[in-house]
Parts: structure tokens; C-alpha cells; sequence
């Protein structure tokens, strides 16, 4: 798989690449660690698959509903829902603001679900009623406490080299 611009990869479609005499194939997409790679990088197939597994478990969390209590459905939520938005959610964070949108949407549905909330409720009052942020905040928060913890391994192994 070859990575670059629309334009860049228009260019180079005719390009074989060999080793050991053995022509490698190019293709359009990758799957790698469960994230869906495509040749600009724009992650949106990945969005489209992300969208149509959660869409199935919120439908789940939906039926679910009635027979959960009010501490059920949000763990149930959590793990059915908010781990797969997490997962490596931090690579994809350069999707377009389309994608993003349309995760937050899924997020906001599931809210009203677990809340027992119409359309008129605000976003905000079901996040901060359930503990939650929205989704681009949760993923700047990650990136944020993975660069610290980066940052202090770093920090730890100068201190003890020294």
C-alpha cells in the first residue's frame, strides 16, 4: 500500500513493486490492528465501519433498555459502545469533521437512550449527567495523557541514567 495525496497516488497507480522477483500487490486498503487504512490516510472507511458495528449495539442497548437499571445501562454503554470509539481513536483523530460528526451523533443517540431523553434535552446536560465528554474532547484528553506519559518515562530514564 502506497500512502500520499489524490494526486500523488493517481500518479504512481501503475507501479509494480518487486522483491526477490516476486511482484508485491498494491492495494487501496489495509486492514492493520483492526483500523482500516486507505491511501490518503482519511480514515473515513474505518469511520464507516466504526458507524455500522455501534449502530448494531446501540440498536442492542435500545432493546435492552427497559429491563436495565439506571447504573446498568451506562457501564453497559461503556462497554458495548465507548470502547470501540476508543480504540486507537487517537490515530483517526485527523478524520474529516463529516466523520467526527457522525460518531458524535451516535455518541448523543445513546446518550437519549440510557437517559430516557427526547430530542430537546441538550447534549451537554446528558454528557455531564452521565460522566461523559464528547468524543473529541475524550480523544484530545488521551492524546494529552499519553504525551505526559511519554514525557515522564522520558524524564525517568535521564534521571536514572545519570
Amino acid at each position: 500500500m502506497c500512502f500520499g495525496t489524490n494526486h500523488t497516488i493517481s500518479q504512481i497507480y501503475d507501479l509494480e513493486i518487486r522483491a526477490n522477483n516476486i511482484t508485491i500487490e498494491v492495494v487501496d486498503k489495509y486492514k492493520y490492528l483492526g483500523v482500516d487504512l486507505d491511501p490518503c490516510l482519511t480514515f473515513s472507511k474505518h469511520v464507516d465501519y466504526l458507524k455500522g458495528t455501534i449502530t448494531g449495539r446501540i440498536r442492542m442497548l435500545s432493546k435492552l433498555r427497559p429491563i436495565l437499571n439506571d447504573n446498568t445501562s451506562p457501564t453497559l454503554y461503556k462497554t458495548l459502545v465507548l470502547s470501540i470509539l476508543d480504540y486507537s481513536d487517537m490515530v483517526y483523530d485527523c478524520m474529516t469533521k463529516r466523520d467526527s460528526e457522525s460518531l458524535q451523533r451516535l455518541q448523543n443517540g445513546a446518550c437519549r437512550i440510557i437517559l430516557k431523553k427526547g430530542k430537546c434535552t441538550s447534549t451537554d446536560e446528558m454528557h455531564k449527567s452521565l460522566h461523559l465528554f464528547r468524543l473529541v474532547d475524550r480523544r484530545h484528553l488521551r492524546m494529552t495523557e499519553y504525551i505526559r506519559t511519554i514525557w515522564y518515562r522520558q524524564k525517568l530514564d535521564r534521571y536514572s541514567n545519570s
